[in-house]
């Protein structure tokens, strides 16, 4: 039986599984065996380990003060419909590499 065969099979026979307990232990079985822990917002699969590092990043930069509250974040905005600016992702980039030179 080929891969995509297994697959199907199992998902028919799950469909019919009515003991929850039954289909908790083969979540957990079929779970430990997957590396995706999460989805971005884009829909780019994100494992443990890069959801660990992307807080851990977030961590440090709440330490160092590079952050946004949402009042600053919106008259940012405000600015970008006058003047035409490029959205706020490029300044925080740029705060993250170089902090002196933040300017909202």
């Amino acid at each position: 039986m080929s891969a995509s065969e297994l697959k199907l099979a199992l998902h028919q026979i799950i469909d019919q599984v009515k003991d929850n307990r039954i289909l908790q232990a083969v979540h957990t079985i079929l779970s430990s065996q997957v590396s995706i822990f999460a989805h971005t917002t884009d829909g780019k699969p994100v494992t443990k380990e890069e959801l660990d590092m992307m807080l851990e990043s977030s961590e440090e930069d709440i330490k160092a003060g590079r952050l946004f509250n949402q009042k600053d974040v919106k008259e940012e905005i405000k600015t970008w419909r006058k003047e035409g600016k490029k959205i706020l992702v490029n300044k925080v980039f740029d705060a993250r590499q170089n902090p002196a030179k933040l300017e909202l």
